[in-house]
């Protein structure tokens, strides 16, 4: 397998188990007892404490060795609590109020963010393929918000509001560690973020008054969200970030949403409408288009 398929592969089956794990996600929380404030807390500290051991075995007494200067310890926690922690509350929020599919969807939002922070950095204004995005993009949060109708959301507000916080906290964790990444390993600052996000919303949330029933399937479906979603998802996109460039790892994880919507309808029986169908399409596109304009 040449460097470029393989790459190819890596990220699509990241895409594959972040879907996977939203739909997990959902099923934990569709009896009600189980919510994000106690699901993100205790994803983030295994996942964490999972990546923490490995890497004690790779770094050992260097361990602590981000916490030596102050300016990346500042670093750490804006990446940590701004990005990785409220991205994946966000997203789970939404999750509970709507379902994995549009919440994934809303996420995709991110990529046309990050465009207008590159047009507002190099002080120009937008060009005519990027204004097509944003109207694209806008018109698909319309069409799923409303399904046409502008009296009334078709999603609850506190979905639709989460889902693009959700897509904001994407370009940060997306843009912010860039300084981080050339000292240390991707998966040395996840194993930190992820321990330092779930101390953070544990104490936040008071995760000790929180008693779920956990069951042998729900143990399964929270390793899911936590090992397939956190851990593999995580590490097979940066694996196949480095064979094939940001460019087409990011349109090949735009099938991320697509896996969502499908794990969705088949496990849960979820069903969208046309209006759905064409809020996904249109926000997906413009991923598509502006993934082959930075190639």
């Amino acid at each position: 397998m040449n460097k470029t398929l393989k790459g190819v592969m890596l990220t699509l089956f990241a895409g594959i188990c972040w879907g996977l794990s939203g739909v997990a996600g959902e099923c934990l929380m569709l009896d009600g007892d189980i919510t994000a404030k106690w699901l993100v807390p205790v994803r983030l500290l295994s996942s964490g404490v999972l990546l923490m051991i490995y890497q004690i075995f790779v770094h050992r007494s260097r361990i602590f060795e981000i916490f030596i200067q102050r300016r990346n310890t500042v670093d750490l926690l804006v990446y940590a609590i701004c990005g990785i922690m409220l991205c994946q509350f966000t997203y789970f929020f939404t999750i509970e109020y709507s379902n994995a599919g549009t919440a994934t969807v809303l996420q995709y939002v991110a990529p046309v963010i990050v465009m207008a922070v590159t047009c507002i950095r190099e002080r120009r204004m937008l060009r005519c393929i990027e204004a097509v995005c944003v109207a694209m993009v806008l018109t698909g949060i319309f069409v799923l918000a409303t399904h046409g109708n502008i009296n009334s959301l078709a999603m609850s507000g506190k979905a639709l509001t989460a889902g693009l916080i959700s897509a904001v906290t994407v370009v940060i964790y997306s843009l912010q560690p860039a300084r981080l990444m050339k000292q240390f390993s991707p998966l040395y600052l996840l194993a930190w973020a992820f321990i330092i996000g779930g101390v953070v919303l544990a104490v936040v949330f008071r995760l000790w008054e929180y008693h779920p029933q956990l069951t042998l399937e729900r143990v399964g479906l929270v390793s899911v969200t936590s090992v397939v979603g956190s851990i593999f998802g995580y590490a097979l996109y940066l694996l196949g970030l480095k064979s094939i460039g940001g460019a087409r790892a990011c349109l090949i994880g735009s099938v991320e949403p697509v896996s969502a919507a499908a794990f969705s309808a088949v496990f849960l029986g979820t069903g969208f409408t046309a209006c759905d169908i064409v809020g996904f399409v249109l926000i997906i596109a413009t991923v598509v288009i502006l993934s082959f304009e930075s190639d």
